[in-house]
């Protein structure tokens, strides 16, 4: 295989200086038969690459199918291909899944809910824990408020003016829902210049228990 510059001169040498086959290949240094086969072609092809084979190819259509039915991540449809034999690494299921995926339609009816109003819940299980003698099985409940999602995803969230208006007991305790759901997640910033002599006017009595001490 030759490169493009030397297709060029291959060219020259035949067309421009009428060079023979034999002083062409002498020139370049190539073998009289390489030259020849070039010289017939009106213009340069590289030589395509044969397709590398991957040992995704063979569950391919299973992860398609696996997309079709339900939008898995890329870490789940490696575990339902593992359960299948698959042997594999999770970046080429990850690269490939990214060119496959069905695109979402957008939503025909978008939803919005006030704070408080709407939280989405579910049951799941993690394993089995040891009971004295036998295994129990690991059940948890999960509920997140629809309104809550808003402030968990933020890597920096900041409160400012917290208290320039009083806050009740609903409002207290979604507030601390918010803080709580997102301790170890993301940072948080308060600012407020309205706490520090009265919060109980702030707050309402019995949302929040504040103690002060000092050396």
């Amino acid at each position: 295989m030759i490169d493009y510059e030397t297709f060029c001169k291959i060219k020259q040498y035949r067309e421009q200086e009428r060079l023979t086959l034999a002083q062409t290949a002498s020139a370049l240094g190539l073998h009289p038969l390489t030259v020849a086969k070039w010289a017939k072609r009106e213009h340069y092809m590289a030589r395509r690459p044969a397709p590398r084979t991957s040992k995704l190819d063979p569950f391919k259509p299973q992860s398609i199918r696996l997309l079709e039915t339900h939008p898995y991540s890329a870490a789940q449809i490696v575990q339902r291909l593992r359960e299948a034999g698959f042997d594999g690494g999770y970046t080429i299921v990850k690269d490939y899944v990214s060119t496959v995926r069905p695109k979402r339609a957008p939503a025909f009816l978008t939803l919005a809910f006030a704070p408080g109003e709407a939280a989405q819940v579910d049951w799941g299980e993690y394993g089995t824990i040891p009971v004295g003698a036998t295994q129990w099985r690991l059940s948890f409940f999960v509920m997140v408020l629809c309104y809550s999602r808003l402030y968990l995803k933020p890597r920096l969230l900041i409160l400012d003016e917290l208290g320039y208006l009083p806050i009740d007991k609903k409002g207290a305790d979604l507030l601390f829902q918010i803080i709580s759901g997102r301790y170890e997640r993301g940072s948080l910033i308060i600012t407020s210049n309205r706490l520090c002599g009265a919060p109980h006017k702030r707050f309402n009595a019995e949302s929040i228990v504040m103690r002060r001490g000092g050396s």
